[in-house]
């Protein structure tokens, strides 16, 4: 038997509690688990091993796979393990897991090019290539990249919290 909803379901908000509340970032986690299976493509190699330290949007997992888009760092600190995870598609992945530091310090590559305009087309692909991220595993969709366009080339993680750091970081140059 089936069923069929006129205008849809509309239950009500009930946003009573916070609806004058001010919207305020949310902090970093103390521990990010960043499964390695981000998008239908490639599964990358991690990079690094536990003890590591890394940067924020450094590399962690990659791969010379046609499609795949490496993994970066959403943190600095300590890498605790890479280890397999349980994940949204059912099963457990190879993740490699952060401690955060909560120093969110930037890994160098990440520098803004000084001349991007002037830079051969291939460097810019690499460069792109290199910072390239992935959709959240839950979210439909492919791999797809994010470039500022700014006064340089500069790839962030799609949150809120850091896209909003990339932009800053843009304005204050």
């Amino acid at each position: 038997m089936s069923a069929t909803f006129s205008g849809g379901i509309h239950p009500p908000g009930r946003k009573e509690s916070t609806a004058g509340l001010p919207v305020v970032p949310a902090p970093a986690p103390a521990k990010v688990t960043l499964p390695l299976i981000q998008h239908v493509g490639a599964m990358p190699v991690p990079l690094v091993k536990p003890g590591d330290r890394v940067r924020l949007g450094q590399k962690i997992a990659d791969s010379d796979e046609r499609v795949l888009a490496p993994i970066h760092a959403s943190v600095s600190g300590t890498v605790a393990a890479v280890q397999p995870f349980g994940h949204p598609v059912g099963r457990s992945v190879l993740s490699v897991i952060i401690d955060n530091d909560g120093t969110d310090e930037a890994d160098r590559s990440l520098a803004p090019l000084p001349d991007w305009a002037g830079a051969a087309p291939g460097d810019l692909r690499a460069r792109v290539r290199a910072r390239q991220r992935t959709r959240p595993p839950t979210h439909p969709g492919h791999a797809r990249t994010h470039t500022c366009a700014h006064t340089h080339v500069y790839a962030q993680q799609h949150t809120k919290r850091t896209h909003a750091r990339a932009h800053a970081h843009a304005r204050a140059r």
